[in-house]
């Protein structure tokens, strides 16, 4: 392939003019033949028998020529990007692909108009990006609080003789009776519960408290109309019950038993796995902050002039995130007016939101655009390839169905634009507060 020409029409936009060589225009086109050949029909052959030159003939020399500059398309483009360094967004909504001339002696040439994503001159300013977060410590008053939520969670309970009381966890047994008829499988038989924790019908809960074990209590019960069990939606039923066992809830003692009951051979070892953990949520709460911060200060770098010459693309992004939100909201059962009523939102407010969104999605890809392009990022077939078997084995999807909803463009860009945002990352530099400062200078 040639690249004739490459005319920009604004900073988000670009015409490309190429040339598909004569002997890969007529290699597409043999492909073509090979796979629609058997759809011609010809009179005096049957319908996929006639050879090449009678369907010619009868439908004329181009007629394989339209799905065979199709079909070459995402060469096309691939080569346009490779060549031009442009990063084209190939959206047949805004794309717009000419035929300028087609033959099987000189090959096809091709006008391409496509939307394309600006590249701004950073000139090293994304190197160095202050953020202002510091990854915390774990402290021993953190291990012992998160100690006394795991006392506090796994309590023990000793049998005691006596009725029973709010926080004590009962065993009981109860049947549910309609009309002198015992409903059968709305009963329970020893069922463990804790009182005072909303797990049984207040009604019920209410005649429990106070019983010891071996005695009974009936209650009258009426069901809310809402109930979901369309049997006994607004019925009222007779519930009898019987206290079988009475058990008190008491505060564990942090000792070996209580560590092997967790899993850990002492208590030692429990405190060392608490403080692990806390470093890991510290260290994750740590990396998405330090994220959100070197991003956000990346994509201040990207002039405002820049995005309001690229409204195609917020435009365009914007008419996706609509198409999704309303596609969701649907899912969740409603209609766009009940979403909007329930959300406090007017129709303008939604389509700010969106089109801020959108917004933002763009100049975040302008700037990582321009990190890979100064930084001269590449992406190889074989990382995009080891990116589809990583999504495919991740969610348990074969390969060929993950490439029919994630084109190699788009892989293509995520791994770009990950590279990118990585230099980003790593040359960032925390930002000392002047409190620190002061604190290290009196030390």
């Amino acid at each position: 392939m040639k690249l004739l020409s490459l005319k920009e029409k604004g900073v988000s936009r670009c015409e490309f003019v190429v040339l598909v060589e004569p002997e890969e225009f007529r290699l597409e086109i043999c492909k073509v033949i090979q796979k629609s050949l058997r759809n011609f029909s010809v009179p005096g052959f049957r319908k996929g028998k006639a050879p090449r030159k009678f369907v010619e003939k009868h439908y004329g020399t181009e007629v394989f020529f339209n799905d065979a500059m199709n079909a070459i398309l995402p060469d096309v483009f691939e080569f346009l990007e490779k060549k031009s360094g442009k990063n084209i967004l190939r959206s047949d909504r805004t794309m717009e692909v000419q035929a300028v001339s087609a033959n099987e002696q000189d090959g096809a040439e091709l006008k391409v108009e496509s939307n394309v994503l600006p590249v701004i001159e950073l000139n090293g300013r994304h190197k160095g990006i202050k953020f202002n977060v510091a990854k915390k410590e774990v402290t021993d008053e953190e291990i012992g609080e998160e100690i006394v939520k795991l006392l506090q969670r796994y309590p023990r309970y000793e049998v005691v003789e006596r009725p029973a009381k709010e926080g004590d966890r009962v065993k009981v047994s109860y049947s549910v009776f309609s009309d002198g008829e015992e409903i059968e499988d709305v009963k329970a038989e020893n069922r463990s519960v804790e009182l005072g924790t909303g797990r049984l019908f207040p009604e019920l809960e209410a005649a429990i408290l106070g019983l010891s074990a071996g005695e009974t209590a009936e209650v009258p019960v009426t069901f809310p109309e809402s109930f979901r069990d369309n049997r006994l939606a607004g019925k009222s039923v007779i519930f009898k019950g019987r206290c079988i066992q009475v058990e008190e809830k008491l505060a564990r003692e942090l000792d070996d038993d209580f560590a092997k009951l967790l899993g850990k051979e002492n208590v030692g070892e429990l405190q060392q796995a608490l403080r692990e953990a806390l470093e890991k949520r510290n260290d994750r709460e740590f990396a998405n902050e330090k994220n959100r911060q070197v991003m956000s200060r990346l994509v201040d770098l990207v002039p405002d002039d820049v995005i309001s010459q690229s409204r195609p693309l917020v435009d365009e992004r914007g008419e996706q995130l609509t198409a999704d939100a309303i596609a969701q909201i649907k899912r969740f059962g409603f209609e766009m007016e009940e979403y909007l009523e329930l959300s406090g939102q007017t129709k303008e407010d939604f389509k700010k939101s969106i089109y801020k969104d959108a917004s933002n999605e763009v100049k975040a890809s302008i700037a990582l655009n321009s990190v890979a392009s100064e930084e001269n990022i590449s992406v190889s077939d074989e990382e995009v390839k080891n990116k589809y078997k990583e999504i495919s084995e991740g969610y348990d999807i074969p390969i060929d169905e993950v490439k029919s909803v994630i084109t190699s463009k788009q892989l293509y860009d995520d791994i770009k634009f990950e590279k990118a945002f990585k230099v980003v990352f790593d040359a960032a530099k925390y930002d000392v507060p002047v409190e620190e400062i002061q604190i290290d200078a009196e030390n």
